[in-house]
């Protein structure tokens, strides 16, 4: 009975996904999605830069207390197996180490983002292939700034196909 329940649920869903001729020409097009996902990509590449530049200054302040610590008292600062000897010494090494660390992560996905923002960009810039719609002006529409016309006109017309 499982079984046919759940073959029943899986036709159910393949059944009720439109085929690739159903799609309307819209949903097909990756345009709409470009033009927005763009701004959004630029918005998160300015988001990220201001986060890497807040991690990298907090990183030199703590770096600069560390630096201030050391030249205050330079016993403080020994360096035994690679690590500070003293535990406070060694706990802002690591904080602004952390907070570099944070800055790096920030700017390498900030570059990222920046790349998929400008591929997005230029599949925008892409046109359809079509000319844009242009109207000619006419008597009963003047272009703008022309004079207008103050008679009437009658005028006719034919297309030949070649």
């Amino acid at each position: 009975m499982t079984r046919a329940y759940t073959f029943l649920a899986i036709a159910l869903v393949a059944l009720s996904c439109p085929l690739h001729a159903q799609e309307s020409q819209s949903s097909r097009d990756w345009r709409g999605v470009a033009r927005v996902g763009k701004w959004v990509l630029a918005g998160a590449t300015v988001a990220l830069g201001v986060y890497a530049y807040i991690e990298h200054d907090a990183a030199e302040r703590v770096h600069g207390r560390l630096r201030e610590r050391c030249d205050s008292s330079p016993e403080l600062c020994t360096v035994v197996d690679g690590r500070y000897g003293d535990a406070e010494s060694e706990a802002l090494h690591q904080r602004a180490v952390r907070h570099d660390r944070r800055a790096h992560t920030g700017i390498v996905a900030g570059q990222i983002t920046l790349l998929g923002g400008v591929a997005l960009f230029l599949y925008d810039l892409r046109g359809d292939g079509r000319p844009d719609n242009i109207p000619y002006p006419s008597p009963q529409r003047p272009a703008l700034g022309a004079p207008t016309l103050r008679y009437r006109t009658v005028t006719f017309g034919a297309r030949v196909p070649f």
